[in-house]
């Protein structure tokens, strides 16, 4: 039976975003094996085996060069005949321990590029440190997999060494988990989670994490209470920031106005309540949240980022707004309040123009590339 590795820095990206990845290669005769770190209280279905490697994030973290030997003699001693590696650091440590053995017993590498750390616009450190990384990487690697256009077309103008490049799209909106109470009406529904019919709810799921970009959110939101009284926010995720945005919320006077409500799994339903979703990200590979409000009906404001671009169309089924433009961000939203015909044009178009990202779409994809990269 061949077996498939499965890498990433975490076990959280491997719950969230690949089962239905690793539920294709069980029924395809794979034995299937996970390394990741945190595994935490996580349920990892269809793995045959769940290994905890610390890898951390901060790729100059001394536990990162262990995990690289570690996961050698792991590679040498199951002879995978595929790899798929995630997230930065778990790309790196994958490729890295699985150098030599591409070339003793053919193991193929395929790394799932979910947003480069290095991109138009991006901080000048960002180049400096990863870029060198994932070109000099690529050459260890058979075949880069991106999620967005502005990635696939650096991959391939830059002189990355990789077999192949291939662009997808995202890792899949996934019908299941947006699920909803469908016995209760759109005011029972709000009612449950404690709105009003008439409340303007606006969206964001998103880790607390400095890239999310909360700040610049609870910042605009006293002059959007000001010009819509009905306004709520939710934020739903967790991460380092949170406490403190929670108390910057209560600095400018809105916490009465936004809901903190951590981690979820009744998404369905979150964006169901919501007229809105919105980010303000300053960095996305491709903003699953985005696509999944889009897929369920909710146009969206989001910040004029790679990713957001890819699944966006102004006017359309959204609008993007200039990151450095706090009214640009306003007045968009008070529009789409104030226009609810519109608002409702929109969200029609919304569902149409997100479904080539269902994850129907992008198992095909990735199907197609694992058969490709095999036979390399």
């Amino acid at each position: 039976m061949p077996k498939v590795l499965f890498v990433a820095n975490i076990y959280e990206h491997i719950v969230s975003f690949h089962l239905p990845y690793m539920k294709w290669f069980k029924e395809h005769g794979y034995e299937l094996h996970v390394v990741a770190n945190d595994l935490d209280d996580y349920k990892v279905p269809y793995a045959d085996r769940i290994i905890e490697m610390e890898i951390e994030r901060n790729p100059f973290k001394i536990c990162n060069l262990r995990a690289i030997m570690q996961l050698r003699k792991l590679i040498d001693v199951e002879k995978y005949s595929l790899i798929s590696c995630h997230t930065p650091m778990g790309g790196v440590v994958a490729r890295l321990a699985a150098r030599k053995a591409r070339k003793r017993f053919g193991v193929k590498v395929i790394y799932t590029a979910h947003g480069l750390h290095f991109y138009k616009g991006a901080p000048k450190k960002n180049w400096l440190v990863f870029y060198p990384i994932e070109k000099f990487l690529s050459r260890y690697t058979d075949a880069i997999a991106t999620i967005n256009n502005e990635d696939y077309k650096l991959v391939q103008t830059r002189g990355f060494k990789n077999k192949r490049t291939y662009k997808i799209h995202g890792i899949g909106i996934d019908p299941f988990r947006l699920g909803c109470d469908k016995e209760l009406n759109f005011n029972e529904l709000r009612e449950k989670y404690g709105y009003k019919p008439d409340d303007f709810i606006l969206l964001y799921m998103a880790e607390f994490i400095p890239r999310k970009n909360f700040k610049f959110l609870i910042e605009a939101m006293p002059e959007l209470v000001k010009r819509i009284p009905n306004i709520k926010m939710i934020f739903a995720g967790r991460g380092e920031e949170k406490e403190e945005m929670m108390k910057l919320s209560q600095t400018v006077g809105v916490a009465e106005y936004i809901n903190f409500i951590g981690f979820r799994d009744d998404v369905g339903n979150l964006i169901n309540i919501s007229d809105l979703g919105v980010s303000s990200s300053i960095q996305e590979g491709l903003g699953m949240s985005v696509a999944e409000s889009l897929y369920l009906g909710r146009p969206v404001v989001v910040s004029d980022i790679r990713g957001h671009r890819d699944l966006v169309q102004q006017g359309k089924n959204g609008f993007l707004f200039d990151l450095n433009d706090k009214n640009d961000f306003i007045d968009k939203v008070v529009f789409m309040y104030e226009n609810p015909e519109k608002r409702e044009v929109m969200g029609r178009y919304a569902t149409e123009s997100i479904v080539e990202f269902v994850i129907d779409n992008s198992l095909k994809d990735m199907a197609k590339i694992y058969s490709e990269v095999e036979a390399l």
